[in-house]
């Protein structure tokens, strides 16, 4: 459990004003729960013993205004509750995905990003509520356990036998569903998760469902991943029903004891009736903390099973942002580079140079390694054997991270935009970028026709799927975006694939003009691209 709350440690300092606050809001609220019986009671044994109307508004108004304060303290407790858990969550999946964001490419070449993304926010959710609960009930139900064992005990300590007798058996109890608890938790957890990345498929893939007319077919591909998931929810469910169930079971046959022993002795005068109310409100508050411990077994095996799947998660190596950061860049060197994705041999001792001043095509077939050589000279996947240095430095000696961000041009297949503005996805929120340069090269690159003017292009939204834009506007949007960074080196994958025969035109000029002062790779497979690169690397 420590672990877990480790976890938790840095976000629980950054807001620990508030989290004071919240507890002190607590303990005051406790305070009122517990001085209601002790009126109740009092109220009780007034009754039987006088006739005092004035006495009796007195207490009327006593366990009104107590009540009333346990009800505005409450609610406080709730919103501070409600604050602090929305900031502490979102604090805690910011940083999570910030951390995946890191982690290499690779790694999500078999995940389910639907399916990540609501593990991610599911557990840090159940990790941070588990917190939350265990810090606001532990202090409460510690106090409403040790406060009426020792009332109980003044007013007759053979009561507190039965606490003791509880807490033995709940604890037998807890011990002997730890395990199976946990394990069928962290199964129905992955079912469900499982069971979202089927539901989210169907929506996913609309358009490849309407263009073979499947419906049918592609609705039935739930069922087996629902099915999985409900016996699974069940089998939990049956574990789960068990383990409450003795709960239940366990406390009638407390609360049956108390009425025995407990009215016996109000029947022989041992005791008032007042107190045995008092008795009976305490011994509740005790019972009911006894259960919360109990239960809380089952709490923290569901927040073990959280906890270890976001330790997977963030176990996995990242890339740093440190390492050498370089200026320029004069020459790549490729040196012995074999390298397999997805146990699949992509190069084998290969060897290449780049130089700046020239341009290079690489050619292939597709599936032969030509963007795989674009994220390797990135450092987006890691060298297995061999090495590629930028000025004699080895990648894995760089920063990796500055390199992409302030010296390599990208324009990739498939160009990728999210939904914001177009100035937005052109700057990449760099507000140093003045709107005239950008509005120059969408004119130049024929792009003033998206909208009425280029000023209103640059404030047009592009949408979630990227769909109001061609895929021609899409290539330039993203040429244009490589050449706002003035890059040292430039890696085009595709770029005229989408473009009509007067934009290529402009991409060979383009090539032509910033291949003096840059290193420039091209993949292709458009010959009059090629034609114009001064070198051709043909990759097979």
């Amino acid at each position: 459990m420590k672990k877990i709350f480790n976890m938790c440690k840095t976000y629980f300092n950054k807001y620990k004003f508030m989290m004071i606050i919240y507890l002190f809001i607590i303990v005051v609220s406790g305070i009122c729960t517990f001085i209601l019986p002790i009126i109740s009671s009092g109220f009780i044994d007034y009754l039987s013993s006088s006739k005092n109307i004035q006495l009796l508004v007195k207490y009327c108004i006593c366990f009104t205004s107590v009540s009333t304060a346990g009800i505005v303290i409450g609610y406080m407790a709730n919103r501070v509750y409600i604050k602090l858990v929305g900031l502490i969550t979102y604090e805690m999946n910011k940083d999570i995905i910030t951390y995946v964001q890191k982690i290499r490419l690779t790694y999500f070449s078999d995940k389910d990003i639907a399916r990540l993304t609501q593990q991610i926010t599911t557990d840090s959710q159940t990790i941070i509520n588990f917190c939350f609960d265990f810090i606001q009930n532990i202090i409460l139900n510690v106090f409403k356990l040790i406060i009426p064992i020792f009332i109980v005990y003044l007013i007759n300590s053979s009561l507190v036998i039965i606490f003791i007798i509880l807490i033995i058996t709940y604890s037998i109890c807890y011990y002997l569903f730890k395990e199976k608890l946990f394990k069928m938790t962290y199964e129905t957890k992955e079912k469900q998760n499982q069971y979202f990345s089927r539901l989210y498929e169907q929506l996913n893939k609309i358009r490849y469902i309407k263009t073979h007319g499947i419906f049918d077919w592609f609705t039935k591909r739930v069922r087996p991943v629902f099915d999985d998931m409900l016996n699974s929810t069940l089998k939990l469910q049956k574990v789960q029903y068990l383990y409450t169930g003795l709960d239940s079971t366990i406390m009638t046959v407390g609360q049956i004891f108390l009425f025995l022993i407990g009215g016996s002795m109000v029947i022989m005068g041992k005791i008032s009736l007042g107190a045995f109310t008092l008795v009976s409100s305490y011994f509740s508050f005790g019972i009911s903390s006894i259960r919360y411990f109990f239960n809380l077994g089952k709490q923290i095996q569901e927040a073990r099973v959280s906890y270890e799947r976001l330790s997977n998660i963030l176990d996995e190596p990242i890339e740093l942002d440190e390492g050498k950061q370089l200026l320029t860049v004069d020459e790549i060197t490729i040196e012995n580079l074999s390298f397999a994705y997805n146990k699949n041999t992509i190069f084998n001792s290969f060897n290449y140079t780049f130089k700046k001043g020239n341009s290079y095509a690489i050619l292939g077939p597709n599936g032969s390694g030509k963007s795989t050589l674009m994220y390797l000279l990135m450092g987006l996947y890691n060298c297995e054997c061999g090495s590629i240095r930028y000025n004699d430095v080895p990648l894995q000696d760089l920063n990796c991270i500055r390199l992409r961000q302030n010296l390599i041009g990208v324009v990739e297949q498939n160009p990728d935009f999210i939904n914001d503005t177009i100035y937005n996805n052109l700057c990449l929120y760099d507000r140093y970028i003045q709107p005239d340069k950008i509005e120059n090269l969408m004119k130049k690159w024929g792009l003033k026709g998206i909208a009425n003017s280029a000023q209103n292009a640059l404030n047009l939204i592009i949408n979630e799927k990227n769909s109001n834009l061609s895929g021609g506007e899409k290539e330039k949007l993203a040429v244009i975006r490589s050449c706002l960074k003035n890059p040292e080196v430039i890696l085009w994958d595709e770029p005229t694939a989408s473009m009509d025969f007067e934009s290529t035109k402009k991409v060979l000029e383009f090539i032509e003009r910033e291949k003096e002062k840059k290193i420039v790779i091209i993949i292709t497979h458009d010959k009059i691209v090629a034609e114009t690169c001064d070198y051709q690397i043909e990759i097979k």
